[in-house]
């Protein structure tokens, strides 16, 4: 598409001024260009010029155009356009407005820094050539700045371009700007200025990446994080490639992953999407192969192989008190976190810290978890109002932990 950017005028005298902008036809054979000033532009819809340029011819590339406007009247305000002509017709930019200085003299005016509307050619999905109309208005020393973003609020850019040198002449500011996300809209504006607290900021345009063509998706295995004895939540990103997409993550404690969770839909867009997947029933101690795969109508692709070494098992940990106390009779409870191994575990209860009875017989079990879990036992037979100490008992491979007794009163009758 042919772009043309908005003009600003320099060099202005009385009777003349430097009608400056850029242009790209676009890979369009035979586009040219060409000035026209006005007296008075608005409203009209064939306005007649003051003056016009003979035709430019335009390339390609993004170019700086300029022309000689003469027999100006002095003290006057001029508005004036850049029109490029394709074979399909004319592309005319926003009209740009400047104004003659009065009096009689022919002394040369500098204006004041100028910079053009930036406009982005070559647009493909990641990259693009930011372009910008600069003069420095005859600030020696003048260097300018493209930025690019996509938050018009707070102009947070996301990429710059290095400092180009500003000359006393117009100029055309070119940078790539690259690493872009396709299909996404970005504001782009020129800063140009001695140094970085005097600067002046162009008006912003925007550009839009292009979308790429549909494909196969982009698949990348993440670390597994919050890993226990016997649980891990693995993690990585899709990029779906345009496509409806399903992802699922495969492990084992070889390549050849035995285990798979379940595949889930994470949709067709061109940008990566963090997915995650919790597994559970694994091994304590034990190293396992995780990989990430998703499929669309383009194929099957599948990241890289990641491992992880779940956390070793570890005797339980217990705790024990008693609660809903009556006169002959209690509920007693505890945690038991069973150090990602099955545990078995009974509740001891004594009045004399000599003699202790356990529940329930045989053992109750949990596990293999690596969290407190509840467990609870009634118990009966109790004398009333008479002191009682409880604990509990629990046991796996790694070991048997008795937690501390804890005291308790039987209520009066």
């Amino acid at each position: 598409m042919v772009q043309v950017a908005t003009c600003f005028a320099s060099d202005i005298t009385p009777t003349t001024a430097t009608l400056c902008a850029a242009v790209t036809s676009a890979d369009v054979t035979g586009t040219s260009c060409s000035f026209a000033w006005y007296l008075d532009f608005a409203g009209q819809v064939d306005p007649v010029p003051a003056g016009q340029s003979s035709s430019i011819p335009v390339g390609p590339a993004p170019q700086l155009v300029t022309c000689q406007a003469a027999g100006l009247t002095p003290g006057t305000t001029y508005q004036f356009q850049l029109t490029a002509k394709v074979p399909a017709g004319p592309t005319a930019n926003p009209d740009s407005t400047f104004v003659t200085t009065a009096g009689p003299d022919v002394t040369f005016v500098t204006p004041a820094t100028q910079v053009g509307t930036c406009f982005a050619a070559d647009i493909t999905a990641d990259t693009a050539t930011v372009c910008a109309v600069v003069n420095s208005g005859g600030v020696a020393g003048s260097n300018c700045q493209l930025y690019w973003g996509t938050d018009q609020v707070t102009f947070a850019w996301t990429g710059q371009s290095g400092l180009i040198p500003v000359g006393l002449a117009p100029q055309l500011a070119t940078c790539q700007a690259a690493g872009l996300t396709p299909g996404t809209t970005y504001w782009v504006r020129l800063a140009v200025g001695p140094n970085v607290g005097d600067l002046t900021f162009g008006p912003t345009a925007t550009f839009v990446t292009a979308e790429p063509p549909p494909g196969p998706p982009v698949v990348t295995t993440g670390t597994p994080t919050g890993i226990t004895a016997n649980t891990a939540t693995l993690t990585g990103t899709v990029n779906p490639g345009g496509l409806q997409t399903n992802r699922n993550f495969l492990y084992g404690t070889t390549t050849s992953y035995t285990s798979e969770t379940g595949s889930l839909d994470i949709g067709a867009a061109f940008t990566p999407q963090p997915v995650t997947g919790q597994i559970s029933g694994l091994t304590p101690g034990t190293t396992y192969h995780v990989r990430l795969g998703a499929n669309n109508s383009a194929g099957r692709i599948q990241g890289d192989d990641v491992t992880f070494t779940t956390a070793a098992a570890s005797q339980p940990a217990v705790t024990a008190t008693g609660v809903s106390i009556l006169p002959t009779s209690a509920t007693l409870t505890g945690t038991v976190n069973p150090g990602g191994l099955v545990t078995s575990y009974h509740f001891e209860y004594s009045a004399d810290l000599s003699h202790w009875t356990s529940v329930p017989v045989p053992d109750a079990s949990v596990g293999p978890g690596s969290t407190p879990q509840t467990v609870t036992q009634g118990i009966g037979g109790l004398t009333p109002r008479t002191d009682y100490a409880v604990r509990l008992v629990a046991a796996n491979a790694a070991g048997t932990t008795t937690s501390p007794p804890a005291l308790f009163v039987t209520a009066p009758v």
